[in-house]
């Protein structure tokens, strides 16, 4: 009998594929921010998810912002073209951001959300709200 590490070496290592929206990626002008779907800027100096830019840390209002369309027609084109192209052979392991608390300080910051905790707490029960700015489209 074949031990498991032979069974499993073309295997392992190799056998997730993330999926992710699909939108324009871009940048600061220096190349260190890299902004997400939603307008937060991770640093692009380090590893993962370092916030380094907060949309709504300087002007809280909700009204004002600019909120990405989760109805727009293609953001799950190369989700899809991937999952079709390989997901028979690896498993698919979606990568759709933060969750509603890590969206919410990801976008106005992490001190910034916690003193709204005390001090606002309607307002941040409305930047959780998963359809803030994009109600729920009619069948």
């Amino acid at each position: 009998m074949a031990s498991p590490s032979r069974i499993y070496r073309g295997f392992l290592g190799n056998h997730l594929i993330r999926v992710d929206i699909s939108f324009p990626r871009r940048l600061n002008d220096a190349g260190t921010i890299r902004y997400d779907w939603w307008g937060a800027g991770h640093d692009t100096s380090e590893e993962g998810y370092l916030i380094a830019y907060s949309p709504l840390q300087a002007n809280k209002d909700l009204d004002a912002f600019s909120w990405p369309d989760p109805h727009q027609g293609d953001l799950l084109d190369q989700a899809q073209a991937t999952i079709q192209r390989s997901g028979a052979t690896h498993f698919i392991a979606p990568n759709f951001g933060f969750a509603l608390f890590e969206r919410a300080w990801s976008l106005r910051g992490f001190q910034e959300l916690f003193l709204d905790m005390a001090e606002d707490p309607g307002y941040v029960e409305a930047l959780a709200r998963p359809d803030y700015g994009h109600p729920t489209r009619p069948d």
